[in-house]
Parts: C-alpha cells; sequence; structure tokens
C-alpha cells in the first residue's frame, strides 16, 4: 500500500512538472487548494465547453440541442464522473493524489465506460481520455473542470448547479480562463431551452447511477 501510494504522489508530481513547457503539453494551473472535495460533489448541467486548442473542429461559438448533466461521487479519492446526455453517458474514473492538499488535481484511472446510441454523434466523436482535470474555479453554484490529455485534448467544462447562467458570469469564466493561459478557440453552449432533454437525461442518469451503486 505504501509503495502504491508513493507511485502516484510521483506521478502526480511528473505530470505537472514536466508536461509545463509545450502549448501540446499540460499546464500546472494552480487550482485553488481551500476548498473540500465533498463541497463540489453531486448534480450538475454541462452550460458550456470552451475549448483551447486548434484542431480546426471546434472553432468559433455554436449552440447544441441538448443539455448534459454531470453527476460527481466520491469515495476516499477516487473520484467518478458521469456524463449522461440523450446520445448516451460516460463514466469516468479519477485518482485524487492529494485529498487534504490538492483536492483540484485529478488524474484519469483506466479506459472510460461508454454507453452509447448506435450512430448517434456521441458514437462517431467520442474518444478515450488519458490525462488530468483540474479543478480551476470553484463557486458557491458552479465549477469549472478543464481537461487536459497531453498533445490531444485541452479544454474546460463549465458545470453548474442550475440549468442556465447568467451572461456576465459566462464572460468572467472565460476570462479568468484566459488570464490562466487557456486560451478561447472555440465555445459549445448547451442547456438553453432544453428542458425536454434535460428530462430525459435526468430519468437516465438517475436510472445508471443506481445500477452503478449496486
Amino acid at each position: 500500500m505504501y509503495f502504491k501510494e508513493v507511485l502516484v504522489i510521483y506521478l502526480s508530481c511528473f505530470c505537472v512538472s514536466v508536461f509545463t513547457q509545450d502549448d501540446m503539453r499540460c499546464l500546472d494551473m494552480k487550482p485553488p487548494r481551500n476548498f473540500a472535495l465533498s463541497e463540489i460533489m453531486g448534480l450538475y448541467f454541462v452550460v458550456q465547453i470552451v475549448h483551447h486548442r486548434d484542431d480546426g473542429r471546434n472553432k468559433g461559438t455554436a449552440t447544441v440541442d441538448s443539455c448534459p448533466l454531470v453527476q460527481l461521487t466520491r469515495d476516499g479519492r477516487s473520484v467518478t464522473l458521469l456524463w449522461n446526455e440523450q446520445a448516451g453517458h460516460v463514466q469516468y474514473l479519477f485518482t485524487v493524489p492529494n485529498v487534504e492538499t490538492n483536492p483540484g488535481f485529478w488524474m484519469s484511472t483506466g479506459p472510460q465506460n461508454v454507453t452509447v446510441i448506435p450512430g448517434s454523434m456521441l458514437q462517431k466523436a467520442y474518444r478515450q481520455f488519458a490525462g488530468t482535470v483540474q479543478v480551476v474555479i470553484v463557486a458557491k453554484n458552479h465549477v469549472v473542470l478543464t481537461f487536459c490529455s497531453p498533445n490531444s485534448d485541452l479544454y474546460s467544462v463549465v458545470l453548474s448547479r442550475d440549468q442556465k447562467m447568467r451572461r456576465v458570469d459566462l464572460f468572467e469564466i472565460n476570462e479568468m480562463l484566459i488570464k490562466k493561459d487557456l486560451k478561447e478557440v472555440g465555445i459549445k453552449e448547451a442547456c438553453r431551452d432544453s428542458a425536454s432533454s434535460v428530462t430525459s437525461s435526468l430519468l437516465v442518469l438517475i436510472a445508471v447511477f443506481a445500477v452503478s451503486r449496486l
């Protein structure tokens, strides 16, 4: 057990210290440390996804006709993120190497459990994520998670306790991301006039979460 804990801490330091020199690597965004991991667990609406790397696919601002829901749960040093939308659901597993001193730095552990509707856009576009998540913003009613996979993905997900957020709040979040050297390449907005999508997503999420707890 001691060796495993030392190895996890070593890998955490390696990811943060090595992936700092190249724009295609994962920077230490110095996530806030003055919060308890348990405070940010629970149910959220995905109101915005901000892409930070130009891969030729996600430029500009677009509104998607869906309202994904995210459920965050914790078990010791493990965090489960269950993403659900009409096209299907994805379950991410993370390890938090330093729960007490750095609760905002997570490392992915293993492949995601993906269940999608055959032929859906999620099935066509989804690719396995391997990297880190940093909780870069923590507020009363929202959090922002930045996903980074070296030489591949770099995007931030704005999660809100409420289905919609004020434009001024989203603008402030985007400004804070820019100050962290996370440039804004493209934005996808969700949960706008999607009441029916929310209802169906919530029912599926409750069912999936109940099964996963058995």
